[in-house]
């Protein structure tokens, strides 16, 4: 997402095919700065971990994200939340 909030049509595209390709593969490869990191995912159902990322994109972008009640269903934004994490290495 950029900031303001606003995100194009190409970058919402790319974004849902790389979050099912993320989700469906269970890894993927990070490309930042010229160098690549492979990464996981990692559902967030913590209420904590939630709320701490609701308010980190509050920050950066200013955007109000809806967060579900204690003791009610998650909203399609918490469901969707994952955080990346450095996959494990195989040899």
């Amino acid at each position: 997402m950029r900031k303001g909030g606003s995100i194009s049509a190409r970058d919402k595209a790319w974004c849902a095919i790389g979050r099912k390709n993320l989700l469906a593969n269970g890894h993927a490869i990070l490309h930042v700065d010229g160098k690549d990191f492979r990464v996981q995912a990692r559902h967030v159902t913590e209420r904590a971990e939630l709320l701490a990322s609701r308010d980190a994109v509050k920050a950066k972008y200013d955007v109000e994200v809806p967060i579900s009640q204690p003791g009610q269903p998650p909203t399609p934004p918490e469901q969707a939340t994952f955080e990346l994490v450095p996959a494990m290495q195989t040899s």
